[in-house]
């Protein structure tokens, strides 16, 4: 018997069976969901996608050298730089800001910093988020989410075909999910994005062929596994009903959850449980 539990202070689903997913910027930190620009290297991301495309071309066991040459640099090397191209600076970009840009470092902060923008607008335009936990048993966690231990413990059944395939454990990891920028090659979790995507704010196609990178809704800092979070995942295009702005100024997006996914309701935290 698989179970997951919602802590919570709110009864309204008890008489429609709708309960609240959030946006990301809608989350108790909505800073988890942002990912950080890296300039030195690759990230841990960005090396596992280069082995698996190694792999699938029969060079599982080239060196990590040959590996970086083939899967991850950029090419050319070269760069129409202000040191080699001095007539070609400052560099007008206004597709990325008004006012032109006199070194290509410059540049290259604001394209990556581009694409953390987007990414985490897609994340929250399109996604909506329910925070399980696998802890039955956790008085933080009634103290936190459970309306200082009088709400309520909703659990569901994981197994259930709501949930199945669409809930994923949290990732704790104090290493942020990166948007890493050598030499111009943009990639985010590893996959690929080219800088005109990036520039006309089209993601959709990149987005399209690798899948949306999970790693942005599912990371979150080591201080909170104790929480053994799940996350169920959805589109707010699925949504039942959104009719309501949240104290943060977000919208609410309300989804039904069957009858028959609910294994349990906890009334109150009790030490004997």
């Amino acid at each position: 018997m698989r179970l997951l539990a919602k802590y919570t202070n709110h009864t309204g689903f008890i008489d429609n069976n709708l309960f609240r997913f959030s946006q990301p910027k809608s989350l108790n930190d909505f800073r988890e969901a942002l990912p950080e620009v890296l300039f030195s290297g690759y990230s841990d991301e960005d090396w596992a996608v280069a082995y698996a495309d190694a792999a699938s071309v029969g060079l599982d066991g080239a060196p990590r050298s040959t590996i970086e040459a083939l899967f991850l640099a950029s090419c050319p090397a070269h760069r129409y730089d202000e040191e080699s191209f001095p007539g070609l600076w400052p560099m007008s970009e206004p597709r990325l800001r008004a006012e032109p840009f006199s070194k290509i470092s410059e540049f290259d902060q604001a394209i990556s910093e581009r694409v953390v923008e987007l990414y985490n607008n897609y994340a929250n335009e399109n996604f909506a988020i329910f925070s399980l936990s696998s802890k039955l048993i956790s008085e933080p966690m009634w103290a936190y989410y459970g309306g200082s231990h009088s709400g309520l413990q909703v659990r569901f059944w994981q197994d259930h075909l709501f949930f199945r395939d669409r809930s994923h454990p949290v990732q704790y990891s104090d290493e942020p999910v990166r948007v890493s920028n050598q030499g111009g090659m943009l990639r985010i979790c590893g996959q690929r994005i080219s800088i005109e995507e990036a520039l006309d704010r089209k993601i959709e196609e990149a987005i399209k062929s690798n899948g949306f990178p999970l790693a942005i809704l599912l990371r979150k800092k080591i201080d909170w596994q104790h929480e053994e979070e799940v996350r169920l995942l959805r589109m707010v295009s699925e949504a039942v009903r959104s009719d309501s702005i949240d104290k943060f100024g977000n919208r609410v997006f309300l989804f039904e959850i069957p009858s028959q996914a609910i294994h349990s309701i906890v009334i109150g935290y009790t030490k004997e449980r």
